[in-house]
């Protein structure tokens, strides 16, 4: 084998599947801003583009309005620092963020895991703001985050454009991840471009070379959304599965139909604490996996064995 493919990858979205609102939500708060409105502006210029034959996405009309909003000193001086300061008060369901450190504890708890040197690794991919997460409670806690961003440029004084008069301030959009291209980072973390800069998602990159093999990943989403990459993995091997808001019936329903359309394998309430369902169930996937590593590595060893008996 080419590379030691030890690595369990758990990929998570984000809004509605590690935290209860939408991320945005802290900077409404932050702003005073009606959300409501914001959300209503957005659909109706995003209806005025359509109209005129481009199909701009949802993740693009909801950053380009931001980026109006600041124009229009809704969103006064927001930058990137400012969006990674919100993101400290950003919520979180019920044992996160402690569920990242006990999953990765998981594979140390049995000598043969530790004997391979399984690793547990966690990823979010989200169609949210990458600068959001980064300042949340969860920022520290994940190997690598795939979100939309902003870039920056400095206020000056429009008579004098060489006179800086104001601190950085988003004002373009730089990457958006919309539900679709989420799927694209599934691809690259199996291949592990997102460790070696040499690689990229079309990369041909042989099975036995693949850092993260499909069928040590699993993929954590809340809804329709998500879709595109719970097939990916039930097409490669891997595991989804889909949470919902435990107080909330219409997200119970929409996870329930997600399962009794063979779209995932298992759902649960988010709520991540030791014991719960969901903890449970993630648990168990992720023994089962490291289960799966070690027998193949038995397996391995015997056929070199066998290999230098016929020699």
């Amino acid at each position: 084998m080419a590379v030691e493919q030890n690595i369990i990858a758990m990929m998570y979205d984000c809004d509605l599947t590690l935290t209860p609102v939408y991320m945005q939500e802290v900077l409404f708060k932050h702003f005073n801003v009606d959300g409501g409105e914001f959300w209503a502006r957005k659909d109706e210029w995003q209806q005025k583009v359509r109209a005129q034959g481009v199909n701009i996405d949802d993740e693009c009309a909801y950053m380009s309005m931001m980026i109006r909003y600041v124009r229009e000193g809704k969103f006064a001086g927001l930058s990137n620092f400012l969006l990674r300061e919100l993101g400290k008060n950003l919520p979180f369901y019920e044992g996160v963020p402690e569920f990242f450190g006990r999953m990765k504890d998981v594979v140390v708890e049995k000598e043969e895991y530790r004997r391979c040197d399984i690793q547990v690794e966690h990823y979010i991919i989200s169609t949210g703001m990458k600068e959001t997460i980064l300042g949340s409670g969860i920022g520290g806690k994940v190997d690598g985050i795939f979100a939309s961003e902003f870039y920056e440029e400095m206020v000056v004084d429009p008579d004098s454009p060489e006179c800086v008069i104001g601190e950085p301030r988003i004002a373009g959009i730089a990457r958006t991840i919309g539900y679709a291209k989420k799927t694209e980072y599934i691809h690259l973390i199996n291949k592990g471009g997102n460790k070696d800069s040499r690689i990229d998602v079309n990369s041909k990159v042989d099975a036995c070379d693949r850092r993260v093999p499909f069928t040590q990943m699993i993929y954590v989403g809340d809804g329709p959304t998500d879709v595109p990459c719970f097939a990916t993995l039930n097409h490669k091997g891997g595991k989804s599965i889909a949470v919902y808001h435990p107080t909330q019936e219409k997200a119970f329903k929409q996870t329930y139909q997600l399962q009794d359309e063979g779209r995932v394998f298992a759902f649960g309430p988010a709520d991540y604490r030791k014991g719960s369902h969901i903890s449970n169930v993630l648990e168990h996937t992720v023994r089962e996996m490291a289960d799966g590593i070690v027998v193949r590595r038995e397996n391995e060893r015997k056929g070199r064995i066998r290999e230098a008996v016929k020699l």
